[in-house]
């Protein structure tokens, strides 16, 4: 995979989030592969996925990205499983880069990051309960969560392709915006801190990032946002100022346009 200029993600609607289960001692088979896209958290037991030659196996605490494809593969488990599943299309002619293609055109599964799936799994069961509920925003909450699980699987995969030496270079950068993304940043700034011109930066941190450092201030600054709303400890104002807005109201339009909800509406559903 070659280092992106960027790329778009489009989902395209969710399926279905729901809990599921896999009984003991079953094991089945999907000769005609999967019609859509899902993750799956597990919440005990152990199950393994089997497509041709390559073995996955997955209990309590692991997640796994399964894949749209036609591959047939086999599920089994002997201890039974309790799972978590947010499932979803994507709309593949909307969307474009080198990632976003070895996503969709390679049919095995993706592991995610261990470190990061605790994170997840409450996203995904707040996700499930406010669709279970069928509450006001269900569908679009369902949708945010699938949109930053998938973000942060994307840019661990571009990591994994990208050169040390280059990520090194920036990362000054991006650890300055995520311990300070409440603060004024400018990208001059940014690119003193890597030593680098400003134009040789911000192309450098897309090429990276898949992404230019703005609209990674601003992605930082709204999950942390979701994240403050989720505690229900703060008002909108309170959360505006901890994440670097001075007028309230800005904040609120800034968040509807990032998110498709106004603040109040995400901290009533959170």
């Amino acid at each position: 995979m070659k280092n992106p200029e960027g790329f778009y993600l489009k989902i395209d609607e969710i399926i279905d989030a729901c809990r599921g289960i896999v009984k003991k001692d079953r094991s089945y088979t999907l000769p005609n592969g999967r019609k859509n896209f899902g993750f799956i958290y597990f919440l005990s037991g152990k199950a393994t996925y089997t497509f041709a030659n390559c073995v996955y196996t997955v209990g309590e605490g692991d997640m796994i990205f399964l894949k749209e494809s036609s591959v047939p593969y086999r599920i089994s488990s002997k201890k039974g499983t309790e799972n978590l599943a947010l499932n979803f299309t994507i709309h593949k002619e909307a969307s474009f880069g080198d990632v976003i293609e070895e996503l969709i055109n390679d049919h095995l599964p993706v592991l995610i990051s261990k470190k990061k799936v605790p994170k997840y799994r409450k996203l995904m069961e707040n996700a499930i309960n406010t669709v279970s509920k069928n509450n006001f925003g269900a569908h679009m909450t369902a949708m945010s969560v699938v949109y930053e699980i998938t973000q942060d699987m994307l840019f661990d995969l571009m990591l994994k392709n990208i050169k040390s030496d280059d990520y090194n270079i920036i990362l000054p950068a991006k650890r300055y915006i995520d311990d300070n993304f409440n603060k004024e940043i400018s990208i001059v700034e940014l690119a003193n801190r890597c030593n680098m011109c400003e134009t040789n930066f911000r192309k450098k941190f897309s090429s990276i990032f898949g992404i230019s450092p703005s609209k990674y201030i601003y992605s930082v600054r709204i999950n942390n946002a979701k994240n403050l709303f989720s505690s229900g400890a703060y008002s909108v104002e309170e959360v505006a100022k901890l994440c670097g807005f001075n007028d309230a109201n800005y904040f609120s339009r800034f968040f509807k346009k990032h998110t498709g909800l106004t603040p109040m509406e995400y901290k009533n559903i959170s």
